[in-house]
């Protein structure tokens, strides 16, 4: 359970140190796909075995 919190902490505060540079791509797919990529390396590293 901890882990789980830790990564949804690690995920919101990624977002929210990108997120100036997210709005000036102006893309919404561009930065669905960055949002993407950062969840599903995050996802990767807490869950590996």
């Amino acid at each position: 359970m901890s882990r789980i919190l830790i990564t949804i902490g690690l995920v919101i505060v990624a977002i929210g140190i990108l997120w100036p540079w997210l709005t000036r791509i102006g893309v919404p797919i561009t930065s669905g796909l960055i949002v993407s990529i950062l969840l599903t390396a995050v996802l990767w590293l807490v869950y590996r075995h």
